[in-house]
């Protein structure tokens, strides 16, 4: 018993090994949280985004079903529509770009596409086109040259 004493008597600590190996398992379990953190964000923005997206499509088929025509990419007409020109417009300074298509004639357009002007998440843009009163669901591609 008295052995027993002294041994356990001279136990300082932790040895610098067990120390390092803890460290490694909660360095390695930070780093996996933080992915999976920012996977959850990311996919809360394209979430959002193609919400958002969705309602602004239902404002320009409004507009679409009383004047058979989209509207131009003017803020002026935008807001005719019913959409914020604070957040959707004609250039990519806003949150979100509109871009009719499909000139018919003077102001007449048969065709639209709306995008996130920045990127949402790792990379991914959300885009939505329509034509002819009739709107596609928003997608999510790697860029937006495609669409202008």
């Amino acid at each position: 018993m008295l052995d027993l004493k002294r041994y356990l008597g001279n136990e300082k600590g932790f040895t610098m090994i067990e120390m390092m190996v803890v460290l490694i398992i909660i360095a390695v379990l930070m780093g996996t949280g933080i992915k999976f953190y920012t996977s959850y964000i990311d996919k809360a923005r394209v979430t959002k985004a193609k919400a958002e997206i969705s309602i602004m499509q239902a404002a320009v088929d409004s507009y679409y079903a009383e004047h058979h025509s989209y509207p131009a990419t003017s803020d002026t007409d935008i807001s005719a529509a019913g959409l914020s020109t604070a957040v959707i417009g004609g250039d990519e300074t806003r949150q979100y770009t509109y871009v009719a298509t499909e000139a018919i004639e003077n102001n007449k357009y048969k065709g639209y596409i709306i995008y996130t002007s920045e990127p949402v998440g790792d990379n991914t843009y959300v885009v939505a086109t329509g034509t002819k009163g009739r709107s596609n669901p928003p997608i999510t591609t790697s860029t937006t040259n495609v669409y202008h």
